[in-house]
């Protein structure tokens, strides 16, 4: 009866058994018991779900699978931006709940997560990015890349930008002004492979950024 607790099935990970109940044939014969357990959906969802059903996966979510193809089809029907707006919040979504996601470990498995007023409603996400300046060239970016996905934290760059604030870029400061490698290189004209092969050959970050002068254009 335990044998399925702790497997995946689809977006649903069973937690626990829950309760069996009679199960009967149409003339009223009793047909031995269903068999229920209490899982836990990607979304962050708990249900209880039907053994058979799980294990032939006739229920593969808590219900926000149903709810976000009927979204998708209205993006789609209305061609909003060929439902590209869907399919960021779909991947933001598995970067902060999807376990098996193959970056996880740098968003949920850090503790990031998606606001509630976006996580279960991708309409919510569409009206948010269409007022703050969305179109097809730009991603999305958290401004601080320890935060969460939320409006107050999101904004829409070009890639650049967005490579900038990257958790593993490279961060020189010098003279007590701070920036990533790939700025410090526009800046100085230096390219970053050169700046990079510097440093580490252990040159000091003021001779690794020669020559420069700092003015206040480096701010």
């Amino acid at each position: 009866m335990n044998d399925i607790i702790g497997k995946k099935f689809n977006r649903l990970t069973v937690l626990s058994f829950h309760h069996k109940e009679q199960s009967y044939y149409n003339n009223g014969k009793k047909n031995g018991f269903r068999y229920f357990y209490l899982c836990k959906c990607d979304c962050g969802n708990v249900c209880v779900v039907r053994k058979n059903e799980l294990i032939n996966y006739k229920i593969i979510s808590c219900g926000c699978y149903r709810k976000e193809r009927a979204y998708e089809t209205n993006f789609k029907k209305d061609k909003i931006t060929d439902s590209r707006l869907y399919n960021i919040w779909s991947k933001l979504k598995s970067r902060c709940l999807n376990m098996s996601f193959k970056f996880y470990k740098n968003y949920g498995g850090r503790g990031i997560k998606v606001c509630d007023e976006w996580l279960n409603n991708p309409q919510s996400f569409y009206d948010w990015a269409i007022a703050n300046g969305y179109n097809s060239n730009l991603t999305i970016d958290r401004i601080d890349f320890n935060g969460n996905y939320e409006p107050s934290n999101c904004r829409w760059v070009d890639m650049k930008t967005q490579s900038n604030n990257r958790r593993n870029n490279h961060i020189i400061t010098l003279n007590g002004v701070s920036h990533t490698l790939s700025e410090w290189s526009s800046l100085t004209g230096i390219e970053q492979s050169t700046i990079r092969a510097r440093l580490k050959r252990g040159w000091s970050e003021e001779k690794a950024l020669n020559p420069i002068k700092l003015t206040n254009q480096y701010c």
